[in-house]
């Protein structure tokens, strides 16, 4: 899985501090693995079960263990691009963090922190599970280019899974 530039993510956290007037738990789904028990999982209906049955624990513990690319894009810190109207900025999203970088950079923490919490084998690099990371230079919210970075890393054998930070990539017809 490729994930690129997202506007907000559904961290892995397990457990979070309540903070004031608010309950004790990892953030509610979509924007958090809270709310998700087993019996979703298994294509049950909300409300079929009661209480937190170790859900989000299992969820977050399956999730940081699916292959998953996390490209950031260095430039990626405006929140009004590419259109001020599509920016999620709900208290969830905004919590995550002020644009994008923030954000993704905040997901790989929350990953990496709830790893650590579920005992999971954080592997060689501090990441383990099957999550790999990087940010890419000169790239602000730009599909095309995230994209032929993408497409680079996953099929390029000479690049081994490692952005290369002097190339721009073409972007025309071949990659909109």
């Amino acid at each position: 899985c490729v994930c690129a530039n997202a506007g907000w993510y559904t961290v892995p956290t397990v457990a979070t501090p309540a903070a004031a007037g608010a309950a004790a738990g990892p953030p509610r789904f979509p924007y958090g693995v809270g709310g998700l028990t087993r019996g979703l999982l298994r294509g049950e209906r909300p409300g079929q079960q009661g209480g937190d049955d170790g859900g989000p624990a299992l969820v977050a513990a399956n999730f940081l263990q699916a292959p998953l690319l996390l490209l950031l894009g260095e430039e990626d810190t405006d929140p009004a691009k590419p259109r001020p109207e599509i920016w999620n900025n709900s208290p969830e999203a905004a919590a995550q963090g002020p644009h994008r970088l923030a954000r993704g950079q905040n997901f790989l923490a929350s990953g990496q922190a709830a790893a650590r919490e579920l005992g999971l084998d954080m592997g060689e690099g501090g990441l383990g599970l099957a999550w790999q990371a990087q940010v890419v230079p000169r790239v602000g919210h730009d599909g095309a280019r995230m994209t032929a970075h993408a497409v680079r890393l996953l099929f390029d054998p000479e690049r081994r899974g490692l952005v290369d930070e002097n190339w721009d990539p073409p972007v025309g017809e071949a990659l909109a």
